[in-house]
């Protein structure tokens, strides 16, 4: 979703541009008025733009066509990923990573945390309340854990 500013920055366009692509068709999500923002779904527009640029069948302007829908993808692209639509691969791959190696090294703990509670303990239910609480806490801290490093471009601040 972009507003009437923010769908001509995307295009490169000033907001009077907009207008008039408005009066010749623009697909709008919501139509703007005293206290409403214009509201556009980008890639609807993207795809109008596409349409409207492409007007006739001739080679020229299939090429132009093809950069035109080529542009469209990249900036769509560029768009979700400001919008936070869109995370890498590797960024994905390495948060995995990190989820995977902090719940190994919480899970490896749990022993030594617990021998200490459990020594002497001979009814069922404390030690089953003892485990299960350190189980719980556990979750939780990893559940709480942020995976990524301090200076990962992708770490929420």
């Amino acid at each position: 979703m972009a507003t009437k500013r923010e769908l001509a920055e995307i295009f490169g366009v000033t907001p009077r541009t907009i207008e008039n692509w408005i009066n010749k068709g623009v697909p709008v999500k919501t139509r703007g008025g005293r206290g409403i923002e214009w509201d556009f779904n980008t890639p609807d527009v993207i795809e109008w733009f596409i349409e409207y640029r492409t007007g006739s069948n001739s080679d020229l302007s299939k090429e132009r066509a093809n950069l035109a829908k080529a542009q469209a993808k990249k900036v769509n692209l560029e768009v979700r990923k400001l919008e936070g639509d869109l995370v890498s691969r590797e960024a994905i791959l390495n948060t995995w990573n990190e989820i995977i190696l902090l719940s190994r090294s919480h899970l490896l703990a749990m022993p030594s945390k617990l021998t200490p509670r459990l020594i002497g303990q001979s009814d069922h239910n404390t030690i089953f309340n003892i485990i299960k609480d350190d189980v719980y806490q556990t979750l939780t801290e990893l559940a709480e854990a942020d995976p990524l490093p301090p200076d990962h471009p992708e770490r929420e601040t």
